[in-house]
């Protein structure tokens, strides 16, 4: 019977399993739900709009989509071309190799979105693209990899609204994107290498491309086929590498293409720009090398008739350099002001946050008939350099760094180069140009309190302020403005050294130190003694530590007895305890007799007077007859009648007896046989 029951639940089991899988016939390469096809055109005529159709195996087969579904490949391979016709559509999970995909435009393109994700492509059908979309409302391409894809990865052929590309890696493509009809394209993690054209903008191409975070490595990185070309504007967005500072427009350079500059994680293309839209407190960063066009220069909203090229009128920004150059070649035949300019409460601190301090504003003015300044405070305007390499080829008239109505601007580091200065001379006989210049009614300044310069910075115009103990050294071709301090007495742990002429404290108050340890001599027997310094400074202050290695050991007295301990004859520590009473040889009192044992005594060996006396065993002497009379002379016993002799002990004398008694039996035995 159990048996019986085991064979059926192993049946049962058997159905239970086959009722939870799709039966699948052999050659089926795709299901819509349970149902499985042999061709993937099968499946997608049976199913129905908003079905999603799972490729069981790899397919090889042109197939057209004509109603909306979703193909999701569940990682198998398709080869072939797919065709969409008038659908809305989504393809996932598929590995593309030398397939197609294309949107039909004749079929239409309102309302119709097309989305690609998580697939892979390896070539493309007749050499062509591996994705051609012919009118589309919304393109979306999401985590895909392509790979050697022949003429190209993308091709927008005809009118869409918005094309999505994120985390999409091309590797090897003539055009990695090739946009002909578009409004707004957006890039964002989009890695392209190995192509002629990283992105393509034809004709009416996309109106706004945004690159955010993209990598295009490719001979054109961004190509404009045509001149009338509807492209309005590009966004940078986070950090974008293009390889190159110049972006192509057909055969000619298109410059400021790229991001030049960033506050946080928004991007610009201009510092004019970046620094027009900062908020007070802000620091902009330079990105990248780049040259600031002379169309750039727009005139100051204070002074209208100078050119600058950035304006800080109403808030403070920081300017960092970030070891990248900025070049300005003016052709402007007006005077300049200032490239950078600081005024109307404004405020703008230059510097330069990389280690090999490469930053640089080159202003090369070779066109420009008048360069008064590169920077420039005034107006209640305040600047500050830092750090960065500042080179003007010429000033006109004037000098690098000039203050107005002002005496807030500061240079506390920096390499200034100009070109030109001190070639000129007034009617006074006074050489110009300078590096530093204070125009106005005079009540401005310059403080200068770092940074070098290729010629002497004293020669001034106006007044130039150095703190107390900065002066300006002359090193080769180069004047550096150094900190030279008159020091005063060195500093000891009661006062700090201060500088003679600016009372700046120049080393701080010392810690009392000590030398020239001297023994105390108070070592003992178990203790290392101890040593005793006065401070070096002379406050009075003493340091005493201990002596290392400086215990003497102890002394020993005589040596414990069972009366007295050892002890030390410094200290008096007990180094032996009182020993117990040891005896010394046992000797004979010699008080044995004829009849007992004599005794023997034994004295403690540490001459305490402790005695011990003991039996001396086996000393009993022999008995004697020496007079004859019959009895021992010494215990009066009598000799044996039987032997003559004196026996020891009654055991003896039973002996003898018997000895006797038995003679006596054998003479009365002879005598009565």
């Amino acid at each position: 019977m159990k048996k019986t029951l085991a064979i059926f639940f192993a049946i049962a089991m058997l159905f239970t399993v086959a009722s939870f899988s799709v039966s699948a016939a052999d050659g089926d390469v795709a299901a819509v739900g349970e149902a499985t096809f042999g061709t993937l055109q099968a499946a997608i005529d049976a199913a129905a709009a908003g079905d999603t159709i799972e490729l069981i195996d790899d397919v090889a087969e042109n197939a057209t989509i004509n109603k909306s579904i979703t193909l999701d490949g569940a990682n198998h391979k398709y080869t072939g071309q797919i065709t969409l016709n008038k659908v809305k559509a989504t393809i996932q999970n598929i590995n593309f190799v030398d397939s197609y995909i294309y949107k039909n435009k004749k079929t239409g393109a309102s309302g119709l979105d097309i989305t690609i994700k998580n697939c892979t492509f390896e070539g493309s059908l007749n050499d062509g693209y591996a994705v051609r979309i012919d009118g589309s409302s919304n393109i979306v391409i999401e985590d895909c990899d392509a790979k050697n894809v022949d003429f190209g990865f993308l091709y927008i052929a005809s009118s869409s609204d918005k094309i999505s590309l994120k985390n999409v890696n091309i590797d090897g493509a003539t055009y990695g994107i090739h946009i002909a009809y578009n409004n707004s394209t957006v890039l964002e993690n989009v890695n392209i290498k190995n192509a002629a054209y990283g992105i393509l903008n034809q004709t009416y191409g996309a109106k706004t491309i945004t690159f955010k975070n993209c990598t295009v490595d490719a001979e054109n990185p961004v190509y404009i086929w045509e001149r009338n070309a509807k492209t309005q504007k590009f966004v940078f967005k986070g950090e974008n590498d293009f390889g190159t500072d110049d972006l192509t427009f057909g055969s000619s350079l298109v410059n400021a293409l790229v991001d030049v500059a960033k506050i946080g994680d928004e991007t610009y293309a201009s510092i004019k720009e970046a620094v027009a839209e900062a908020a007070d407190g802000d620091v902009i960063t330079v990105v990248r090398d780049h040259e600031i066009a002379s169309s750039e220069a727009f005139l100051s909203s204070v002074y209208t008739d100078y050119y600058v090229f950035a304006e800080a009128t109403d808030k403070k920004v920081t300017i960092d350099l970030n070891g990248k150059v900025v070049t300005i070649n003016p052709d402007l035949d007006k005077m300049m002001l200032a490239v950078f300019f600081a005024v109307d409460k404004g405020a703008i601190t230059l510097k330069d946050s990389s280690e090999a301090q490469t930053g640089a504003i080159n202003v090369t003015a070779t066109e420009a008939t008048k360069v008064y300044s590169i920077f420039t405070a005034d107006e209640g305007g305040n600047f500050l350099i830092e750090g960065g390499n500042y080179y003007l080829n010429r000033a006109d008239s004037w000098s690098m760094l000039y203050a107005g109505h002002h005496k807030e601007f500061t240079v506390t580091g920096g390499n200034f180069v100009l070109g030109n200065g001190d070639t000129k001379a007034a009617d006074n006989g006074e050489l110009f140009p300078w590096i530093t210049n204070v125009g106005g009614d005079g009540i401005g300044s310059i403080e200068i309190s770092g940074g070098t310069y290729n010629i002497d910075p004293t020669h001034y115009h106006g007044e130039t302020y150095y703190p107390v103990c900065y002066t300006p050294v002359e090193e080769g071709e180069v004047w550096t403005v150094k900190i030279v301090h008159t020091p005063g007495d060195a500093a000891t742990c009661m006062a700090a050294q201060i500088c003679t002429v600016c009372k700046e404290e120049l080393d701080a108050v010392k810690a009392c130190a000590f030398e020239a340890y001297v023994s105390n001599g108070d070592a003992t027997c178990t203790e290392d003694g101890t040593k005793t310094a006065a401070c070096i400074y002379g406050c009075g202050n003493t340091d005493t530590v201990v002596d290392e290695g400086t215990s003497k050991g102890h002394t020993p007295g005589a040596a414990a007895t069972c009366q007295v301990a050892q002890t030390c004859t410094v200290c008096g520590t007990e180094l032996d305890g009182i020993k117990e009473h040891v005896l010394g040889e046992y000797v004979s009192n010699n008080d044995a007799t004829c009849t007992a044992d004599g005794t023997k005594t034994a004295e403690c060996i540490y001459g305490c007077g402790l005695t011990d006396t003991v039996v001396d065993e086996g000393s009993m002497g022999e008995h004697n007859d020496l007079d004859g009379s019959g009895n021992c002379d010494g215990c009066a016993k009598k000799c044996c009648e039987i032997c003559g002799g004196f026996h020891k002990d009654m055991i003896s004398d039973i002996i003898c007896l018997i000895g006797e008694l038995i003679r006596f039996l054998i003479a009365i035995a002879g005598t009565i046989f």
